[in-house]
């Protein structure tokens, strides 16, 4: 699925403290291979988490996993809408993630 909505470099809280305390980042990814209107949008863990279960996870699988990646169209606009949806994805992708 492919998410209409500018996209910036990071979408990351404003310092590191706070950093800490979300305990995930989302982090602008390369274009689509031959669609440069579409970038990739990924989900990390970020190493100075406050929360065990994000530390752990951090440790064991490094703080530049891409643990979910979505798909945004730069050329559409930011909509609630287009926004809800992206948040949709995201939560969808979240409760199919599987570290066992």
């Amino acid at each position: 699925m492919t998410i209409p909505l500018p996209v910036v470099a990071s979408i990351r809280p404003e310092t590191t403290k706070k950093d800490a305390a979300h305990g995930v980042r989302f982090d602008r990814g390369p274009s689509v291979k031959g669609q440069p209107h579409l970038v990739t949008i990924n989900l990390q863990i970020n190493s100075n988490a406050q929360k065990k279960t994000l530390q752990d996870l951090a440790r064991k699988h490094g703080a530049h996993k891409k643990n979910i990646t979505v798909e945004v169209d730069t050329t559409q606009d930011a909509t609630e809408e287009n926004l809800d949806k992206l948040q949709s994805e995201v939560e969808s992708k979240i409760d199919e993630l599987d570290y066992h």
